[in-house]
């Protein structure tokens, strides 16, 4: 790495879920008061970055947490109850307690309803879209004619959590998601084992480095979600990370782009912003927000190089 984007200072915390103190009963969201605060200057960035997790798959495929655990059928209701299905236990189970014969393909990997009563049957896939996108169907009520079938428009569909992103309440402004736009996303971490296995996030993988505006940051919380913003349920399964507090100059851009001039930027900081004019009062205690628009734009400029290097 370039010598002129090393850290002036790093701090390291290391996380424990069971030694948090919890926001409710799951232990994915959690908060962790730092007796040491991590502190900038008006002339520092601090760039967060989750350098290493160590989390067991222990959350269950189908669960009432997900929303995806009942169907409905004519004027009842059938709970699947909590618990990591694969595609035979999940037709068993459907077969045992539905009044319609269950099959699935090996080879398009879909999903048949045979009437084999003597009534016609309507499964409301409407009442749980969840479901129906794990069965392979579109969220529509289907009345089953007697001794007619069913199948699904697509695929069964039992990874449900795709990936685990650890989210923060630190203020960034260089990470997005097209859910919400600007992020509280620390760290993607993709589920690439079984269940039963740890989902391990570390030095080979891509680590995302996060700039934060705050000038301290004494506590924190984390969150441990899905893809879909749901909080993740462990089943009492405790985990650990380690988050990577990196303080870098901010304003200095002659030290920042010493070997690359053309680099430079010089900040007007007398420029107008969009919106009405600077003026001397900012949400962030004891900066004015010219002292936020440099540090905003070098932190920018710092981000990018450290993606070069």
């Amino acid at each position: 790495m370039n010598a002129s984007i090393l850290p002036k200072r790093t701090t390291i915390l290391h996380v424990r879920s069971k030694d948090a103190d919890l926001n409710g009963p799951l232990n994915t969201d959690m908060n962790i008061l730092l007796k040491a605060p991590v502190t900038t200057s008006p002339t520092e960035v601090c760039v967060i970055s989750v350098v290493s997790a160590e989390i067991p798959y222990s959350f269950y495929n189908i669960s009432s947490n997900l929303g995806n655990n009942i169907i409905h059928y004519d004027s009842t209701s059938y709970d699947l109850g909590s618990s990591n299905y694969d595609i035979n236990r999940l037709t068993t189970v459907l077969n045992t307690n539905l009044p319609v014969a269950v099959t699935w393909s090996k080879y398009t990997f879909k999903m048949t309803f045979t009437n084999n009563t003597t009534s016609t049957v309507t499964i409301k896939f409407s009442e749980n879209p969840k479901l129906a996108q794990v069965l392979g169907f579109q969220p529509l009520n289907q009345t089953i004619s007697v001794g007619g079938n069913i199948a699904s428009d697509g695929i069964i569909d039992l990874a449900t959590i795709h990936s685990v992103f650890i989210k923060s309440n630190i203020s960034t402004g260089n990470v997005l998601s097209t859910r919400l736009g600007n992020s509280s996303i620390l760290q993607k971490v993709s589920c690439d084992v079984n269940f039963g296995g740890i989902i391990y996030q570390d030095s080979d993988d891509h680590i995302q480095r996060t700039l934060t505006t705050a000038n301290i940051i004494d506590s924190i919380n984390l969150k441990l979600t899905d893809q879909n913003n749901i909080t993740l349920d462990m089943n009492g399964v405790n985990y650990e990370l380690a988050i990577l507090f990196s303080i870098y100059d901010a304003v200095n851009d002659t030290v920042l782009n010493q070997d690359r001039p053309d680099r430079r930027v010089e900040v007007d900081t007398a420029v107008e912003q969009p919106g009405g004019d600077i003026d001397d009062s900012h949400v962030i205690e004891d900066e004015t927000e010219v002292e936020q628009v440099v540090k905003s734009t070098m932190g920018d400029h710092l981000l990018d190089l450290l993606k070069e290097n």
